[in-house]
């Protein structure tokens, strides 16, 4: 059996039997976390409730891996000294996307015809997933993206006030849509 360091570190070591009570089947190791391994997944469900994607929640390295393939040099004019970092919204939302989905359930209508589409994580252009990505409605990659934003807390920290601020106008736009097809339906249904 193997040696477990003490709390108090040192050369004290324990063993799982060292604190077990006699005659009882008891974990010693219960209630422990596992920090050594970070491995959640969510599932998020398409507005027609049948088909659906898994998301990762990213470790660490994920994280980076993100950052790197996200990451802008920053421009600086030496004449005037302003600095100048280019941000691209699209391509930040396709490489979270490619970071993070890690399977799905989805159908292709072929010439009317339903085609399972089996997942391929391919981070090149011709896999499936970033296939989709590229043919994909933006509302839905929207509504995708915020859900894995929420399941990844960091990534709201790593939102600039120039994003936050766009999510805002995006998000009265939608809401001027909505509210003149709600009128307009009102009007259709009161006729």
């Amino acid at each position: 059996m193997q040696p477990y360091p003490t709390a108090g570190g040192g050369d004290s070591y324990v063993t799982p039997s060292d604190v077990a009570v006699p005659h009882e089947n008891i974990d010693p190791f219960n209630g422990y976390e596992n920090y050594y391994s970070f491995d959640e997944v969510e599932k998020w469900t398409f507005p027609d409730g049948r088909q659906w994607i898994e998301f990762k929640k990213l470790t660490e390295g994920d994280r980076a891996k993100y950052l790197k393939a996200t990451r802008s040099d920053v421009h600086l004019n030496q004449k005037s000294g302003e600095a100048r970092i280019p941000f691209d919204q699209s391509a930040d939302r396709k490489e979270l996307l490619l970071h993070s989905i890690c399977n799905w359930h989805m159908v292709m209508f072929t010439n009317g015809q339903p085609q399972l589409i089996p997942f391929n994580p391919g981070k090149t252009p011709g896999g499936s997933l970033a296939q989709w990505i590229d043919r994909a409605n933006p509302a839905v990659l929207a509504q995708l993206e915020k859900a894995i934003r929420k399941a990844n807390p960091w990534l709201l920290n790593e939102m600039s006030v120039e994003q936050i601020d766009k999510e805002i106008a995006d998000l009265q736009e939608l809401r001027a849509v909505a509210e003149k097809r709600e009128a307009e339906e009102g009007n259709f249904v009161s006729r």
